[in-house]
């Protein structure tokens, strides 16, 4: 069994876009809300309430009348965490298996990740002045960048994954040529 580069630059790269989801699904830094003795910080489903350095973290399950596109984003990056996690599962399981089918998976999960990733993040980004009150200022935080990046990730490793399993293809239809197989 010959180890290919696209092949382990695909897993590497799953691997990558399957810790930087899972980071931005679950810290509390989607966006930030300050005041001068107050900030809060926003995660997908946790709130974090900072007063003067004393910290609580609540859930933030609710969805508020005018900012449904949260819901909407909230569910982009479960189903991108979702397909991260079993693309990931995939690429593990290829590993002694070697067929082809679970390779196939694989590619459109992280390539399905990859959208619905990118989907959050351009409604997010185009929404996210929606969150504060009048007059103040949201910041869009770290977990947002990270989340990015896993999307950006996923739709790479898709690629590779796929530019990986053409090669073999290639490899195969070759060897059978060798041999005389029609």
């Amino acid at each position: 069994m010959e180890i290919r580069p696209f092949s382990i630059a695909a897993f590497i790269l799953t691997v990558l876009a399957f810790i930087f989801v899972v980071l931005g699904f679950f810290l509390p830094h989607w966006w930030s809300i300050n005041s001068v003795d107050t900030t809060r910080s926003y995660g997908l489903w946790i709130v974090s309430d900072c007063y003067y350095g004393d910290c609580v973290i609540r859930s933030a399950t609710e969805i508020q009348g005018g900012k449904e596109f949260l819901f909407v984003c909230k569910v982009f990056e479960t189903f991108g965490a979702l397909l991260t996690v079993l693309a990931l599962i995939l690429h593990v399981i290829y590993i002694p298996v070697r067929k082809p089918m679970i390779r196939s998976i694989s590619i459109y999960c992280l390539g399905a990740t990859g959208l619905f990733l990118l989907l959050a993040i351009i409604i997010f980004g185009a929404k996210h002045q929606a969150l504060g009150e009048e007059g103040q200022h949201v910041s869009i935080g770290a977990s947002f960048y990270i989340s990015l990046l896993g999307g950006v990730l996923s739709g790479v490793a898709s690629l590779l994954t796929a530019k990986a399993s053409v090669e073999k293809a290639k490899r195969h239809d070759e060897d059978e040529d060798k041999a005389g197989v029609l």
